[in-house]
């Protein structure tokens, strides 16, 4: 099976743990579309406009 999505040569993904992707640090690299926010979503990372409401 091929990968799907664009590959503009931007890097290789890298696996994460369980921990690293409920801090507030994987959060940030997700984008500015993403807060952290450990009570909610099992504490992974939520969109921003979840936590507005």
């Amino acid at each position: 099976m091929l990968p799907f999505g664009l590959n503009n040569g931007g890097g290789v993904a890298t696996p994460k743990s369980e921990k690293e992707m409920k801090s507030s640090d994987f959060a940030e690299l997700l984008g500015e579309d993403f807060v952290y926010d450990s009570g909610l979503n099992n504490g992974y990372p939520i969109l921003k406009w979840e936590k507005e409401e």
